[in-house]
């Protein structure tokens, strides 16, 4: 093995490494790889690094990054072992330091250099993983991702997931998984091409920028997991203010150079998703099990306007890590972590996009240009508020001191008289807030719906909060049992929350789910086929849109009291306040079988008149992202031979 080299300069920045070439092995077409490692002042660890990583049989190339002298002795020992070492006389930081290495390596004859850092925290026996991949798919960067043990500081945990966001979205990708890991496999000619034309700094930045700029570069990633403990007594070099100071800079000057380059990433995003993906998208983009495949089945009956085409975004694991954010760290580090992942969201879904364009312009109908994007932003930061504001209700953290109006009271009232009934809603404004409201006051609520759109949201919020949701039923499983079971809920003083604004699945996804289904659940599908078919076309915003019937024909067999809720944000920051409205808009106990149609018809467009009002008074808490005013099923389909779109005025 070779001597240690004469130390070098700082100033010699891109060729500071001087190693004798009598050192370097032989050269050969075949793939050769080593170990780099960064020091700077690990005397304690840095000798139990090399033993650990023995097994692997690579030639080490240690960095002397301006070490004290206990540091720099272990170093000379370790080089008289037999190890590569480069020093550099000064403290440059990690990056000047992987630079350095990276450049040693390649100048020592490797093809492929794996990066492990000099703490002792990563767990080598995750290594050989790396050294598979380089033979699999040599011109791939394989990217460490931490898996944690109870070790870990859980700020560190959390705060780390800061950078991940920006970098997702100055990649306009989920490709890759952990922007920070000191684990990397890097082939040296092609990385070593990409530093020597981009300054990707020298501090902690680096890890995180020589990422993206790969990727920017048309490089292939793999993501693989690493184990890491955080030994007691562990040194860190990574000081917060001023590190912290360098990313914020890095990630402003890369989203600056994603804006230039956002039509090829998001072409290469997007063509992805219809072909072959990269190894780090097939966790992400992969239905995981028979549930979610035949949900998907059902889904390819459905138009294509339709809410329920919509899969939802993210897994439960992201949801639960900006649950997290918001519990553990305040409101603020939310928004902070919220903002690049809406961003996200906004530039590459555009149906959600095109939908609150849409949108916006029926309300305002000059409204374009750059306002326009500005305003649809605004739009989705809403949505993002609102998922807060649901973590806040659930948790218990929104008191009745921030309610304004008399719905609180009013529904307790209602309770308390024993005047159950069902109650209309629309995806508008916050009812999260009226649910843990009502679970508090130990009102009894029931909800029906789509389960499998807010099944996970709804673990979610369990998991996170300890609270259970209200019980919920889903729409697609109502049957005349169901029915019946939900008239003596309201017998007996409870309430029935259905959401009055989203038309039903059609019967072509009925038939998927029922061969998808077996036995009894047959017979289940078949009987709710009905319940769920019909749609009415109101006036709303100056054009027909179109209305389940189903909330009205269950008000109506039900014969119950019909209420109306709401629950707008009213006043941001940290402390909002909500403006709660409920109100009795209709009592079907008087509807006659003869009258029931006629009462369903002026019942739906009176509701459809009161959406509308609330949506112009705040029309951002309008949260429904797609084709709202054309994802009726153009099919017959009611039991009472009306078709299956009708038209109220």
């Amino acid at each position: 093995m070779s001597q240690s080299p004469a130390p070098v300069s700082d100033s010699q920045h891109d060729s500071e490494q001087h190693l004798s070439r009598q050192s370097a092995p032989e050269q050969s077409n075949a793939l050769r790889a080593c170990v780099v490692i960064p020091v700077y002042d690990h005397p304690a660890t840095i000798a139990g690094v090399c033993a650990g990583l023995a097994p692997l049989g690579l030639p080490i190339v240690l960095v002397d990054d301006g070490c004290s002298a206990p540091c720099a002795e272990v170093l000379d020992q370790l080089a008289a072992e037999g190890h590569h070492l480069v020093r550099r006389t000064h403290n440059g930081g990690k990056g000047a330091a992987v630079r350095s290495g990276l450049q040693a390596a390649e100048q020592l004859g490797f093809t492929h250099a794996l990066q492990v850092d000099a703490d002792g925290q990563h767990d080598v026996s995750d290594l050989p993983a790396f050294l598979k991949g380089m033979q699999e798919n040599p011109d791939c960067l394989q990217i460490g991702y931490p898996e944690y043990d109870a070790s870990v500081p859980r700020i560190r945990f959390y705060g780390r997931y800061a950078s991940h966001v920006w970098v997702w979205i100055n990649t306009l990708s989920l490709a890759i998984r952990d922007t920070m890991c000191g684990v990397r496999l890097y082939p040296l000619a092609a990385t070593n091409r990409l530093l020597a034309r981009n300054d990707c700094g020298d501090r902690m930045s680096f890890d995180t920028e020589v990422l993206v700029r790969w990727y920017w570069a048309g490089g292939e990633v793999a993501n693989l997991p690493v184990r890491v403990s955080y030994p007691t007594g562990g040194v860190s070099h990574f000081r917060p203010g001023h590190d912290n100071l360098l990313i914020s800079a890095m990630h402003t000057r890369l989203f600056c150079g994603m804006l230039l380059r956002s039509p090829t990433l998001a072409w290469r995003t997007l063509s992805r998703r219809g072909g072959k993906r990269q190894t780090a998208h097939a966790q992400d983009d992969a239905l995981t099990d028979g549930e979610d495949r035949a949900a998907q089945t059902a889904d390819d009956s459905v138009a294509p306007n339709h809410w329920a085409r919509l899969s939802e975004t993210g897994s439960l694991s992201g949801m639960r890590l900006m649950v997290t954010i918001r519990r553990r760290l305040g409101a603020w580090p939310f928004r902070i972590a919220l903002f690049p992942v809406l961003m996200w969201y906004f530039l590459l879904r555009g149906v959600a996009r095109r939908a609150s364009f849409d949108y916006l312009r029926r309300l305002e109908p000059g409204l374009g240009g750059v306002r326009l994007w500005a305003r649809s932003f605004a739009h989705f930061m809403q949505f993002g508020e609102a998922i807060m504001d649901k973590v806040s209700a659930w948790s218990g953290e929104i008191p009745l001191s921030s309610l304004t109006g008399t719905g609180p009271e009013d529904l307790r009232d209602a309770a308390l008289r024993g005047e159950g009934g069902i109650i209309l809603v629309a995806h508008h404004g916050n009812l999260d807030v009226i649910n843990a409201i009502g679970e508090r006051h130990d009102i009894d609520l029931c909800a029906l719906v789509h389960t499998r759109h807010a099944e996970k949201f709804n673990q979610l919020l369990e998991q996170a909060t300890g609270r259970k949701p209200p019980q919920m039923i889903e729409v697609s499983e109502i049957t005349p049992a169901t029915a019946m079971a939900l008239g003596d809920r309201v017998n007996r003083g409870g309430f029935v929350v259905i959401a009055a604004d989203r038309v039903p699945i059609p019967p072509e996804s009925v038939a998927a789910e029922r061969e998808n289904a077996g036995g009894s659940e047959r017979e289940s599908v078949e009987q709710s086929a009905v319940t769920r078919a019909r749609v009415q076309h109101c006036d709303f915003i100056d054009q027909p849109a179109p209305f389940p019937v189903g909330p009205f024909m269950l008000a109506a067999l039900l014969r119950c009291h019909v209420y109306t809720l709401s629950c707008v944000r009213e006043q941001g920051g940290a402390n909002p306040r909500f403006r709660v409205d409920f109100a009795p808009f209709d009592d079907s106990r008087a509807v006659k079988r003869s009258t029931r149609e006629a009462w369903i018809e002026q019942a739906m467009q009176r509701h459809a008149g009161h959406l509308e009002a609330r949506v112009k008074r705040h029309p951002l808490q309008w949260f429904n992202f797609f084709d709202f005013w054309h994802q009726a099923p153009d099919v017959p389909t009611s039991s009472e031979g009306a078709s299956g779109s009708e038209r109220v005025t």
